[in-house]
C-alpha cells in the first residue's frame, strides 16, 4: 500500500481499501505494530494507526536524530529564520511525491 504522508499523530493516508487488518508484527512477536482501517470520516480513505509499542521503537531509533535536530534549530536559528525553513520543508513536501 502505498504511503501518501504521515502526521503528528501517528495516522497514514494510503490508496488500499478495506476493513481494518494487521500489518506489521514487532520483533519479538507479541503482536502487531500497526492496523489499517477506513477513515469513519471519509470512506474513500484507508489509515494506519500505529500502537504505542511501535511508536516507542520509534523514537527509540530517530528520537536521539529528532532532539539533535530540534536543539541545533533553537540554538542556532532565529525564529524568523526557523519560520523559512519550516516553509520551504512544507513547500517541498507538497511538491515531491
Amino acid at each position: 500500500m502505498p504511503v501518501k504522508h504521515c502526521d503528528a499523530v501517528g495516522m497514514v493516508e494510503g490508496e488500499a481499501q478495506g476493513q481494518p487488518a494487521a500489518v506489521g508484527v514487532p520483533a519479538d512477536g507479541g503482536g502487531d505494530d500497526a492496523y489499517r482501517g477506513p477513515d469513519p470520516a471519509d470512506r474513500r480513505r484507508v489509515l494506519l494507526a500505529v500502537t504505542e509499542a511501535a511508536r516507542e521503537l520509534g523514537w527509540g531509533f530517530f528520537g536521539p536524530l529528532i532532539s539533535t535536530i530540534v536543539e541545533t534549530l533553537d540554538g542556532e536559528f532565529t525564529a524568523d529564520e526557523r519560520d523559512v525553513l519550516r516553509r520551504v520543508l512544507v513547500r517541498l513536501d507538497q511538491v515531491v511525491p
